[in-house]
């Protein structure tokens, strides 16, 4: 409450003054004149003070939530693709593929007991899934996002097709190129019919400090192609944010 009223208390003021000065000449009597006037005042001033500070204690955390709040906001990281490799002979091998998703808070206090869903996948405006739950981290359904914060989902990956896979080696290898990819969205490998369209993936995020969802569509179109060659590759999906 203090915190409140140190923050805004030139505004108190004025607010008390420009109440109480028009009720005081309201009171104004024959026999005291401008002395009744002024005490008036200041006790009107002083009754809206009490008053003041009575409402600023019952609601002091709706006061709060007035200038101080969570800003949730969704995005992808990285700006491009990102890529996992490892070393093969001499050679650095691309193992897959990836962009995710990043929820920030850019506000000054904590988002509490989030949820993120995705609420909706559409092809050509048409529902081919709906109300998915996406895990924050180790199976948690529920998070915090602190001020200033962020949360990083893993929310896309392309790896080579299983069928692709050079199996002839104890540890498969990846293919080079121009074959075959696999694209998982949220861990799920997307059907084989999701391949050279484009579909719409909206992300919701749901939190206790939020009064309504924030949300974000994501548009992604991928032929289903493979290649090792991150340009070229660039060149197989699209994604981006709307």
């Amino acid at each position: 409450m203090w915190q409140i009223i140190k923050k805004y208390w030139v505004w108190l003021l004025l607010v008390l003054f420009a109440l109480g000065i028009p009720i005081g000449f309201l009171w104004y009597v024959d026999d005291g004149g401008t002395q009744n006037t002024i005490y008036y005042t200041f006790e009107i001033v002083g009754g809206v003070g009490t008053l003041f500070a009575v409402i600023i204690a019952l609601f002091n955390n709706d006061l709060q939530r007035l200038y101080h709040r969570p800003n949730i906001k969704i995005d992808l990281i990285p700006a491009t693709l990102g890529s996992d490799t490892r070393a093969q002979g001499q050679q650095l091998q691309v193992n897959k593929y990836f962009r995710n998703l990043c929820i920030k808070n850019e506000g000054d206090i904590q988002a509490s007991e989030c949820e993120l869903y995705i609420e909706s996948i559409k092809i050509n405006d048409r529902v081919v899934k709906e109300d998915v739950v996406v895990k924050w981290g180790t199976n948690m359904e529920r998070s915090f996002i602190p001020a200033g914060g962020h949360r990083t989902i893993n929310f896309v990956e392309i790896k080579p097709a299983p069928d692709y896979m050079k199996s002839d080696a104890a540890d498969p290898v990846p293919p080079v190129n121009n074959l075959r990819g696999q694209m998982l969205l949220n861990g799920e490998a997307i059907p084989e019919d999701w391949y050279g369209n484009a579909f719409v993936v909206t992300f919701a995020v749901y939190s206790i400090s939020t009064a309504e969802p924030v949300r974000k569509n994501i548009r992604i179109n991928y032929n289903g192609q493979w290649s090792a060659n991150q340009a070229e590759m660039e060149r197989f999906i699209n994604i981006n944010c709307l």
